[in-house]
């Protein structure tokens, strides 16, 4: 996940999020025939979805728009018409890659001294983000997100170190922080 996270930062940086990039690190070669059965589709659409659609800056282009282009384009949509709730759709895919991770048992770090430190440096990354931007900028609404992505790559940071040391189940970081019902009526929020 940090690997991504430097991969979609270098991608923000240079201007735009180009989906077909982030489907040809995300889907390894060889693994398009696996991802299209579980999609209902062939192997050579999902081969096309790594590869950069026809646009008019790549006119010869033979890629194809993939269902994370129409989820931008979904956040998008959203976005124009209700501005301070589209990140929800942003924190339900977060929500469900967490309940898979878990639901597959990928705990912690699994050992991992270099899951470590790639977590602990997208940390410092976040938070030297949001200060630098509340220091230069003030608060503006692109301070404020930045505070938001701290917060949630903090969220991730804690909830990986505490199962990696105890080896035990904790709250789950988005029950935890949003005072889920399960916590308000006394249950358990352990997954």
């Amino acid at each position: 996940m940090p690997q991504l996270s430097r991969f979609l930062k270098d991608e923000i940086e240079s201007g735009a999020v180009n989906a077909w990039k982030i489907l040809k690190q995300a889907i390894p070669d060889g693994q398009c025939k696996a991802v299209a059965l579980r999609m209902k589709v062939s192997a050579d659409y999902v081969r096309r979805w790594r590869r950069e659609p026809l646009s008019d800056e790549a006119p010869l282009a033979t890629g194809q728009t993939s269902p994370l282009d129409r989820v931008f384009d979904l956040v998008d949509a959203v976005f124009l018409v209700n501005p301070a709730e589209a990140i929800l759709i942003v924190e339900a895919v977060n929500a469900h890659f967490k309940l898979l991770t878990e639901a597959h048992g990928i705990e912690g770090f699994n050992g991992s001294s270099e899951q470590r430190a790639l977590q602990s440096a997208e940390l410092l990354d976040k938070a030297a983000e949001a200060v630098n931007s509340l220091n230069i900028e003030g608060v503006t609404n692109e301070t404020l997100h930045h505070l938001v992505r701290l917060r949630g790559a903090t969220e991730r940071a804690i909830f990986r170190v505490t199962k990696d040391l105890n080896g035990e189940a904790v709250a789950h970081p988005v029950q935890v922080a949003s005072g889920s019902s399960a916590q308000q009526k006394g249950e358990s929020a352990d997954l």
